[in-house]
């Protein structure tokens, strides 16, 4: 965030392994964002940004011995209570800042349980119980494609939707619905491909 964003300082930030991931979480859209926020804080804006999510070390790998489904639902079960953590950290770092945070949308929901784990607790649920003000949006799009990781490959995949028109805008709903205190429509999305090549 206090470099040039110049060619060496791009590559050093491309050199993490974050960046090796194969799905939208590792594309050119999160690295614009990123640079956008870099320039905003070279031209004198009051603005952070932090990592939240778990070591990636800590990802339990299906390939290597010892992995069980089981350890798979636990490590999710702790990732989301972590992040929830990091968040809490940052704004006790920033008391009064508005607090931004990008996740995909089953961390952000506010309801305890998902269709494969009765018990999982998404980063949201945690949030809600460490400070009691937070808004969880879900994104909703008009279809388009998103740059994703399947059993079937990895590469733009079609994606459906609800067409609102073409203008972006954010809606609150009275009290939280499906687990979200409202939505972010976005309309039509394009994939972004990897940042790294």
């Amino acid at each position: 965030m206090k470099s040039d964003g110049g060619k060496e300082a791009v590559s050093a930030v491309l050199s993490s392994s974050h960046w090796s991931s194969k799905d939208g979480r590792a594309g050119k859209g999160h690295f614009s964002l990123l640079e956008l926020c870099r320039r905003l804080i070279q031209e004198g804006h009051d603005l952070n940004v932090a990592a939240i999510d778990i070591d990636p070390s800590e990802i339990p790998d299906p390939s290597k011995e010892g992995f069980t489904p089981s350890k798979a639902l636990d490590f999710a079960r702790k990732r989301d209570k972590v992040m929830a953590e990091n968040v809490v950290a940052v704004a006790n770092e920033s008391p009064g800042a508005n607090i931004v945070v990008l996740v995909g949308n089953v961390h952000a929901s506010l309801k305890k349980g998902m269709p494969w784990d009765d018990e999982y607790e998404p980063m949201s649920k945690h949030l809600k119980q460490m400070l009691p003000d937070v808004i969880s949006l879900n994104t909703l799009t008009s279809g388009g494609e998103a740059w994703v990781s399947t059993d079937r490959g990895v590469g733009p995949t079609n994606m459906s939707g609800e067409d609102r028109g073409e203008t972006p805008f954010l809606e609150l709903f009275d009290r939280p619905t499906n687990g979200y205190s409202g939505i972010l429509y976005v309309g039509k999305i394009t994939a972004a491909t990897p940042a790294r090549h």
